[in-house]
């Protein structure tokens, strides 16, 4: 019959069927993936794609800066450390080895460092009670940090 398509494995909306897609498509890559590393890797991909998606939808829930202030270390793999301060009203990134930078609120959980180019941001979420931090950044691959 025509105008009958295929019955999905999935129940979604047609709105929310490509985020669903690719949560799908990183998580069977995460259960396949052969060290910690990579599994981090797709860990922030994932994160990020959630972190997007909550931006443009309405009526999400910001976090308080109480609730992500604190010291973020890697997943896996090495990397900075990252402390997240209250300065002012204002919340504060700090990385070793670079100045202190505000940081600027987008949308969602994401903010924009000030006075970087545009790709550079840092989302944040609460999963499993633990808030965890993720870099954008324009030259490599998203990272997630959990807070110590």
């Amino acid at each position: 019959m025509e105008g009958i398509g295929v019955k999905p494995d999935i129940r979604v909306s047609s709105a929310a069927a490509l985020s669903r897609a690719h949560t799908l498509a990183i998580e069977r890559l995460m259960a396949e993936a052969p060290d910690p590393v990579s599994r981090s890797t797709l860990n922030a991909v994932a994160m990020k794609l959630e972190s997007m998606q909550e931006a443009k939808s309405e009526g999400v829930t910001r976090l308080a800066n109480a609730d992500i202030l604190g010291t973020y270390v890697l997943e896996a793999g090495p990397g900075a450390t990252v402390e997240i301060l209250e300065k002012e009203g204002r919340l504060v990134q700090r990385v070793d080895g670079v100045p202190d930078v505000a940081l600027i609120f987008l949308n969602g959980n994401r903010y924009k460092p000030e006075g970087f180019p545009d790709g550079f941001i840092t989302s944040f979420r609460v999963k499993e009670g633990k808030a965890e931090l993720l870099l954008e950044v324009p030259f490599g691959p998203p990272t997630i940090r959990a807070i110590r």
